[in-house]
């Protein structure tokens, strides 16, 4: 992210930090049980290969204003 330093106080830092660790740990939980889906290996592959190309492809800015930069959002495509 593109943030000015001091931007995400260490409150906000430790209560995001545990809502993602409660979350990876329902995931676990779901997958332990015998909840989650099955997924092709193939499929799991191919997920990596794409967001390695849309990681790479973030690299790139694209100039719109003199002092304005853009990049892909490739979290929008890489769901899609």
């Amino acid at each position: 992210m593109h943030l000015g330093n001091g931007a995400i106080t260490p409150e906000c830092a430790v209560l995001t930090g545990a809502v993602a660790v409660a979350g990876i740990g329902a995931a676990f939980a779901a997958l332990r049980r015998g909840r989650g889906v099955s997924v092709d290996p193939n499929r799991i592959a191919a997920a990596g290969a794409l967001g390695c190309a849309v990681f790479a492809a973030q690299m790139f800015n694209v100039q719109v204003l003199p002092f304005a930069s853009a990049h892909l959002v490739g979290g929008v495509l890489a769901a899609w």
